[in-house]
């Protein structure tokens, strides 16, 4: 129950109901493209397979877009499939209902957009105003009349977006040092800007591919090797990926790496060249795992001492996860200081007899944290050796969160004790598998999200990273940066924090949510 959307590619859908009729004609077919200014990029997304034009082999590269035509292009571009409610007023029998649902709910859309009902036409200030959104980009705050001769004639409200586009070099002026921003939006202007952000496409499927790109590169295809290669800007990964397994061999992106599409991600550079190292031990990179795509250079400490990370694509938050072991918190204390969330113990299962425990802290901390205000989540120690164990813990999670506010993922963690002897001793890593999957099933069942606590040890040599790779996980790694292939949503990064409210120390955690 990943919270990333199902996502595709580009392809120019525009509705019969507008008149514009899809067929299947190249565009150096198009009466009326030879020796436009936009031949090039229209061919070029006509070859790609995205672009069409009339039923009578004319393109109409002068014609107008409408709010409906653009929410088609763009809900598509990403491939969204799971729709809002229309709170909009828009007619439920509009041929764009859908695709403006869909982008609705990824967010795709700035949010004051369909507040009036209308398909008009829509105009250049508009248009980039909305693609902007789409794309996560932000402005400098320059003036647009820095730019533009007739810039003190952009809405405010699109200025930002404007100088946006114009600074990535996505849009550029008019002859007369103009951007026109009233005037109507075309599509063969719609096929620039696309062009111009998107410098590679790949949507071939069990292809493979090896050119540098410059801006935008998109996978949209299952099963597709990119190899030696370069990518100036962001690699999104798209809804067409899905259910297939996308391969980066020594590929550089200079941008951001984004799974919009849940593909299942390959990675083979000069850290993880096949072989996956914890300790003195050393195994192979699992089959049908998924690997991280975060990028340690984006991490930072923010104003308040945290571990923050710089991306347009995840909502970043800070934490901490506690147990009796932190005594009495002033939870106040703990959200003034700039914690967002917290992962509660709700309880533990010993080593050696093995009952099941309540957390004599867990009352106090959940609802402390509650009215503090942060986002909670709740974790249970395991010592499971048997499935029916597991259930019974996730059952015993269950029956004390009941009436509590939970956004935050129910979590199985067991662990390995060292030094002693326990319980757990004779576990195999396939009985883990299991009990961790029995646990999942129980809390997904009852409508939380699941996820799965791990460190290198028990995340390279005990559990099946193609199983884990379908949920959340929570990584611990106690490191500056960390070097834990497989991908994971929350990352506990040290089990030495300082927090005010807390006396004594108390685990870190950031969580990469994305957006989309």
């Amino acid at each position: 129950m990943r919270r990333l959307k199902k996502n595709g590619l580009l392809l120019l859908m525009l509705s019969v109901l507008t008149a514009l009729m899809l067929t299947g004609a190249h565009a150096a077919t198009y009466q009326d493209v030879t020796g436009h200014w936009a031949e090039p990029q229209i061919n070029r997304w006509s070859d790609l397979g995205y672009l069409t034009g009339y039923g009578d082999g004319t393109f109409g590269p002068n014609d107008e877009i409408s709010r409906g035509q653009l929410a088609v292009i763009l809900t598509n571009l990403y491939g969204y499939t799971e729709e809002a409610e229309n709170t909009f007023g828009l007619p439920e029998d509009a041929w764009y209902l859908s695709f403006v649902l869909r982008g609705a709910q990824a967010g795709l859309f700035p949010e004051n957009w369909w507040e009036t009902p209308s398909d008009g036409p829509l105009t250049r200030e508009e248009a980039m105003y909305i693609i902007a959104a789409a794309i996560g980009l932000e402005g400098s705050g320059t003036l647009t009349t820095d730019y533009y001769t007739d810039g003190d004639s952009i809405s405010d409200w699109a200025a930002d977006a404007v100088c946006a586009m114009t600074e990535a070099g996505y849009v550029g002026g008019f002859p007369d040092g103009g951007v026109h921003p009233q005037g109507a939006f075309t599509r063969a202007e719609v096929v620039t800007i696309l062009n111009n952000i998107f410098g590679g496409v790949y949507n071939l499927e069990g292809a493979a591919y090896s050119e540098d790109v410059t801006g935008f590169a998109i996978v949209a295809a299952e099963d597709v090797t990119l190899q030696d290669m370069t990518v100036d800007g962001d690699l999104i990964l798209a809804g067409g990926t899905a259910e297939g397994t996308v391969t980066l061999d020594h590929v550089t992106v200079t941008g951001e790496i984004v799974n919009l599409g849940g593909a299942k991600v390959q990675v083979r550079n000069d850290l993880y060249d096949g072989t996956l190292t914890s300790g003195t031990r050393t195994t192979e990179i699992q089959d049908g795992s998924s690997a991280n795509l975060l990028d340690p250079a984006r991490l930072y400490y923010n104003e308040d001492g945290y571990y923050s990370y710089q991306s347009d694509y995840y909502d970043v938050a800070v934490g901490i996860d506690v147990s009796a072991h932190q005594g009495l918190i002033d939870w106040q204390a703990v959200a003034d200081s700039g914690v967002e969330f917290a992962m509660i113990r709700v309880g533990f299962r010993g080593y050696t007899v093995g009952n099941v425990n309540l957390d004599t802290r867990f009352e106090y901390n959940i609802q402390g944290a509650l009215d503090a205000g942060l986002d909670v989540g709740v974790y249970f120690f395991s010592q499971a050796i048997t499935v029916e164990e597991a259930q019974e813990e996730a059952q015993f999670v269950l029956e004390q969160i009941a009436d509590y506010d939970i956004t935050y993922p129910v979590v199985f963690d067991w662990e390995t004790i060292s030094g002693d002897h326990a319980r757990t001793d004779s576990m195999t890593p396939e009985l883990l598998n299991q009990c961790a999957q029995a646990f999942v099933q129980v809390v997904e069942e009852a409508g939380y999200t699941p996820s799965v606590y791990f460190n290198l040890s028990l995340g390279y040599f005990w559990y099946d990273q193609a199983m884990l790779a379908d949920w959340h996980t929570w990584l611990a790694e106690y490191k500056e940066i960390p070097v834990c292939y497989y991908d994971y949503e929350m990352w506990q990064y040290s089990s030495t924090g300082t927090v005010p409210g807390i006396e004594g120390n108390v685990d870190l955690d950031i969580a990469f949510w994305p957006k989309r």
